[in-house]
Formats: structure tokens, C-alpha cells, sequence
């Protein structure tokens, strides 16, 4: 157990920097966003499309320097006009929606990681240097995989609180005199991140095959492993889709990498701040029941002991 908690602390002392800055940008990127939406005055039109209908929105803010945030807290919460059910469903939505670029963030930065993991290390020939320790390759490669799907997703989820808190404090300063109380207690921060949190332990075991393929490539490829881990998946479905007219493999793919145990990701092509929009913990738990996530374990463990073979032979490019 000393020896995997080691290799943990290997992998953050590799990858901690990525991982922290990248979402502290899209952080910054939403509060700046956020202060000059909430600061601008002036006319705004958007479409807002629900279940039943499609509607064009055009706000007209003049006056003081925080008329548009105004309008548009008015319009998407309406504090002061709703029940608290109806509050806590937007507020559940708009909390679901902050996180969806911190989660495609962590997903792009994780895959590169993995595809590097192995791959530099034949390449610049350290792989023997860590194969001279006191390890297993099951070991090295469980703790790499183990760091980019659970441990480096904390540092996301610190950062989307932050962005969470930022956004409901902003609110706060927009909405009706009196309401921002109001909007504090039905905001469902705590709530949001008790979801992230079990979303994202779900989430290891949704991303296994893609992470675990990842890895393999990086241990097999002589060179450009990004290239062979997008081409060979790309060319079983183009095959597929020749041959039997199907999308199995097509299908198989977008499961794992649509990341649905976290919440805010099935509310993608729904209204965000309505009620069908709010996440349960009975809606993340569903991809229990779907055939694809079983699958996908043994194909991703398959993947795993291919990678721990090729670590034991493969040490040089």
C-alpha cells in the first residue's frame, strides 16, 4: 500500500501543474465573463429553446452600469416571483451548467497525459531507471491511471466550487432587493458538489476503456501515439458503419466518453434552467443499469493487462 501511495505522489509531482492551472483559466475566463455580462448595460437577444416551444429574447438594458446583469437575473431566475421548488430547479441547473467546461478541460488534459505516460518514458529511456525500482508494472500502471481518473479530478472539483460561489454571490448582488438571501439558501452549492464528487468516482469506471486504451497506445506506439489512438478507433467504425451498416463501436465510444455520471452532462440539449434540467443522485446512478458500462470494464481491464504486458517488454523506442 506504501508502494502505490509512492507512485501516486510520482504521478502529482508530474502532472499537478496541469492539472491545477488549466482549470484556474477557465475559472478566470468565467469570472471575467461573468463582470462584464453582470457590469454591461445595453441590448441582448438570444433563443431560449424548451420541450414545447423555441423563443427569441431581445433585453433592452439602459440605465446603470449593472442593468443587463439585472435583466438577465430577472429573466432566467426571477427570484422574487417563483416558489422555492421552482428556484431550486433553476439554481440546480445554472449550478449543473458552470462546471461542463472545467469537466471537457480535465478530460482533454487527462487524455494527453495518458497517451504521454508511457510513451515519453520509453523515449527518453527513464522507463529503466523506474523499472529498476522495487514496483510491479500492474502497480505503475493501476497508480496512472488510477491519478488522472480520481485524484487529479479534486483539484477540478476545488475550482468549479469556487466558480459556483462566484457565480451565486454575483447573482446575489443582481437579483431584487431583499432576494439574495433568498437565493443563497436555494442556490444548491453543497448539493452540486456532493454530486461532482460521487459523479466523478462513477465517472473512473465510465472513462476505463478510453483511459485504459490511452495507456496501451502509449506503451505500444513508436511514435505520434495521439495520431494511432484516435485513427484505429476512427477506422473500426468507418468499417463497421461499411460492412453491417451499424454503430456498435460508434456507440460504444460516445458512452465512455459522454461522461453521463456526472451531473449537468445529460441536461446537454435541454433547457438549462428549467426543471428537467436538475441531475439526481437516481439519474447519475443510471449508467449502472446500461449494458455499454459493463462492457466497457472488461474491455477496459483488457486494455489495462495489455498495457501491463507491454510495460514489461517493451523498455526503449
Amino acid at each position: 500500500m506504501n508502494t502505490f501511495i509512492s507512485l501516486l505522489k510520482r504521478e502529482w509531482l508530474e502532472y499537478y501543474r496541469v492539472f491545477m492551472w488549466s482549470p484556474i483559466v477557465v475559472f478566470a475566463l468565467i469570472v471575467i465573463f461573468g463582470l462584464t455580462l453582470a457590469g454591461g448595460s445595453g441590448s441582448l437577444q438570444f433563443e431560449r429553446v424548451d420541450s414545447q416551444n423555441e423563443r427569441s429574447i431581445q433585453i433592452d438594458a439602459q440605465g446603470g452600469d449593472d442593468a443587463l446583469g439585472r435583466a438577465l437575473a430577472g429573466l432566467l431566475l426571477d427570484v422574487e416571483g417563483t416558489t422555492d421548488t421552482e428556484l431550486s430547479a433553476r439554481m440546480t441547473g445554472l449550478m449543473n451548467l458552470i462546471p461542463l467546461p472545467f469537466y471537457y478541460v480535465w478530460l482533454v488534459v487527462s487524455l494527453y497525459g495518458l497517451l504521454a505516460c508511457l510513451h515519453n518514458e520509453r523515449r527518453d529511456r527513464s522507463v529503466l531507471f523506474w523499472k529498476s525500482m522495487p514496483v510491479s508494472d500492474l502497480q505503475t500502471i493501476v497508480s496512472k491511471f488510477a491519478f488522472l481518473a480520481w485524484i487529479a479530478p479534486l483539484l477540478t472539483l476545488g475550482v468549479i466550487l469556487a466558480a459556483q460561489l462566484f457565480v451565486t454571490v454575483l447573482l446575489m448582488t443582481l437579483v431584487e432587493q431583499g432576494m439574495g438571501t433568498r437565493l443563497l439558501l436555494h442556490s444548491g452549492v453543497l448539493m452540486s458538489l456532493l454530486q461532482i464528487l460521487v459523479g466523478f468516482l462513477m465517472n473512473g469506471f465510465v472513462v476505463l476503456p478510453v483511459f485504459a486504451w490511452c495507456i496501451l497506445v502509449s506503451g505500444w506506439a513508436k511514435s505520434m501515439p495521439m495520431m494511432w489512438a484516435f485513427a484505429v478507433p476512427l477506422s473500426l467504425v468507418v468499417v463497421e458503419n461499411i460492412m453491417t451498416d451499424g454503430d456498435r463501436i460508434a456507440s460504444f465510444i460516445v458512452f465512455h466518453l459522454s461522461m453521463a455520471s456526472l451531473p449537468g452532462m445529460s441536461s446537454i440539449g435541454e433547457d438549462p434552467f428549467g426543471k428537467g434540467a436538475a441531475t439526481t443522485f437516481a439519474e447519475q446512478f443510471v449508467v449502472l443499469g446500461d449494458a455499454q458500462f459493463w462492457l466497457g470494464l472488461v474491455v477496459g481491464l483488457g486494455f489495462l493487462a495489455g498495457a501491463v504486458y507491454l510495460r514489461r517488454v517493451r523498455n526503449e523506442i
